[in-house]
């Protein structure tokens, strides 16, 4: 009969495996800086989703329109995306699907 210690003991150890393995995946932030694309905002969602769902990601959504100065803004978008990511790797993505979100993707799981 193994002893009270010896199975925490290698229960920690196993929790600590997994644990290492978590912290070895890579993290990636995508950044998406849109205007006025409420119909294709959902669609490339759902495609991040679907294509990246076995890391561990954030999803940024950059709204760029300046209403001081009463028009669209996409460096400033950029920029406020880049400062607030974190992670391994940053993709920045379009909104109007002119970028294949499964290519790209795809391109992070080799």
């Amino acid at each position: 009969m193994a002893k009270l210690e010896e199975i925490e003991t290698e229960e920690h150890q196993k929790a600590m495996i997994i644990s290492k393995r978590k912290r070895t995946k890579k993290k990636y932030t995508i950044i998406i800086p849109t205007y006025n694309e409420r119909l294709n905002i959902a669609l490339v969602i759902y495609l991040v989703f679907k294509y990246l769902q076995c890391a561990p990601f954030s999803l940024l959504l950059s709204f760029f329109f300046n209403p001081e100065l009463g028009q669209r803004c996409s460096g400033t978008a950029y920029y406020h995306g880049l400062k607030h990511a974190s992670g391994d790797f940053i993709i920045i993505m379009d909104a109007d699907l002119s970028h294949h979100v499964s290519k790209i993707l795809a391109k992070l799981h080799q």
